[in-house]
């Protein structure tokens, strides 16, 4: 059997190397040697067993020194297998180009490129990270792909939801399909790209929707300082910038990071960001603001920001906004926060239509939304927790606008503050092979309405205080596909308990 016909394995290319790397030092040894043996030449029988002797000796020598090469090898090819185990469970996502056989596209690198803060980007791992070597895998100097090199990622995926009080509204829908392409122009400049599919079908009369979730340029100058201009991801709370099926538990997303952090919630604007050596990751920036005036009386209660951000479509630019995001990291643990600012009010500009339109002329208000988090990972369970908070600045008078005879709107109106928490335990219970069994449960808390201007407390929906109990499972086929399936309990609104199935992929 030749060495190419054996099955390619670890196994193989370390034995390989331990093989070639003791022949080498014999072959070495033997030819150091043989000159000299050639030319003392045994005299008597004595003199020539005291030379196989010595020969022997030597020989016994170079194998003791053979063998200790081979553990030394050895140890060294455990430690890199460990240390990249470790960094797959902590998150760290595999960089363009870098995908072996199994779904490759010739010419094409696939994987992460948009591996970065507030990229939902393919090659994601079951769990989340928690490490500094998935942050620091984050920035673009750590990616790999040639210049002039387009990468492919996508992620979608199938959710059939069964309410328990009434099962004739079940439904099964191509929640999302999604495609991104990367592409390098030099060894520090890539654009990012990705394209989100929701609900199979968009038309008139349809429930889909097409839109462009990111497009920006990153351009990497160290791992201390890299700079991205576009429209890109918020780095507030942990679902919004990592939010492929493959990196949370739950066939839906959780309700906290949803409602209260609209995910997935990007902006069009200019930030810098990047990873010191102390365990500290940061991202920092300015973009594009709330546009209060597109607050809707039925969405807006359900998730405050929702509707009213700017997304890049056509998004009023009067005033902005600032951010900030700071992670610091340890093996295992995350600890992280972030807030966002801006005005809701555009400098009027939008707001002076008409008798018949919405009047927040003169008016002057303030959204700020922030996140605490952390993400422990102590073996092979996954401990996370998240609280986050919401407010809107002049709430009183924007209210006053919105039920005036002009637009008479009588419910549905703006809080002053919202608000939500969740914990989450998950386990990774079985494996064999590529496949992993995870089951989780989560509570999750939340307040929509928090706090309402004293002349709207009467507004109050008790349906928006809510307490959410989430259990089920989650079963990787492999690393990047996973079949899941859920029970909700809804304390407030029992309408809402439902059974969840669903299927995801990252690639």
């Amino acid at each position: 059997m030749s060495l190419s016909s054996l099955p390619d394995s670890p196994m193989r290319s370390r034995s390989m190397r331990s093989a070639f790397g003791g022949a080498a030092v014999v072959v070495a040894h033997l030819l150091a040697a043989g000159p000299a043996i050639a030319q003392s030449a045994p005299s008597s029988e004595a003199e020539l067993r005291a030379q196989v002797r010595a020969l022997t000796e030597q020989v016994q020598r170079l194998t003791t020194m053979v063998e200790q090469l081979q553990k030394k090898t050895e140890q060294v090819d455990e430690k890199t297998e460990a240390l990249a185990t470790q960094q797959e469970a902590a998150g760290a996502r595999p960089v363009p180009g870098g995908a072996g056989p199994v779904g490759r596209v010739p010419g094409i690198a696939t994987g992460s490129t948009a591996a970065v803060p507030g990229s939902a980007t393919a090659g994601a791992t079951a769990n989340p990270p928690a490490s500094a070597a998935a942050d620091a895998a984050l920035l673009p100097s750590s990616l790999g792909g040639a210049v002039g090199q387009v990468s492919v990622f996508g992620y979608g995926e199938i959710n059939y939801n069964r309410p328990h009080r009434d099962p004739s509204q079940s439904q099964v829908t191509v929640r999302r399909a999604v495609l991104g392409f990367g592409y390098r122009f030099s060894d520090r400049l890539r654009m990012v790209s990705e394209f989100e599919w929701e609900n199979a079908v968009v038309s008139a009369s349809d429930p889909g929707e097409v839109e462009v979730e990111q497009l920006y340029l990153d351009y990497g100058h160290s791992a201390r300082l890299n700079v991205k201009a576009g429209l890109f991801l918020m780095p507030i709370g942990l679902l919004n910038d990592m939010h492929e099926p493959t990196r949370y538990y739950g066939v839906e997303r959780n309700d906290v990071e949803t409602r209260v952090i609209p995910t997935t919630w990007r902006e069009v604007g200019v930030g810098v960001y990047g990873y010191l050596d102390n365990g500290l990751y940061y991202d920092v920036g300015v973009t594009s603001g709330f546009n209060m005036s597109k607050w809707d009386a039925v969405e807006g209660p359900a998730a405050p920001l929702a509707t009213i951000h700017g997304e890049g479509a056509q998004a009023a630019a009067g005033s902005g906004a600032v951010y900030a995001a700071l992670r610091y990291n340890v093996p295992g643990l995350r600890l992280g926060t972030g807030v966002w600012s801006g005005s809701s009010a555009q400098r009027n500009g939008a707001f002076k239509a008409g008798d018949t339109a919405l009047d927040l002329s003169g008016l002057r208000g303030r959204v700020t939304l922030w996140d605490v988090h952390a993400v422990w990972q102590p073996g092979r369970w996954d401990l996370r927790a998240l609280y986050a908070r919401g407010t809107i600045g002049n709430a009183g008078a924007i209210n006053d606008a919105l039920s005036a005879p002009a637009v008479g709107q009588t419910g549905g109106f703006v809080p002053s503050s919202f608000d939500g928490w969740y914990l989450q335990a998950a386990y990774d219970a079985w494996r064999s092979g590529d496949f992993s069994l995870k089951p989780f449960a989560r509570w999750e808390r939340y307040n929509l309405q928090r706090g309402m201007p004293a002349a709207y407390a009467s507004f109050r929906d008790p349906l928006l205080n809510e307490r959410v109990i989430t259990v089920g499972a989650s079963l990787f086929v492999t690393r990047n596909a996973v079949i899941k399936t859920d029970y909700q309990w809804y304390q407030a609104d029992a309408r809402r308990s439902r059974l969840n199935v669903g299927l995801g992929y990252a690639f």
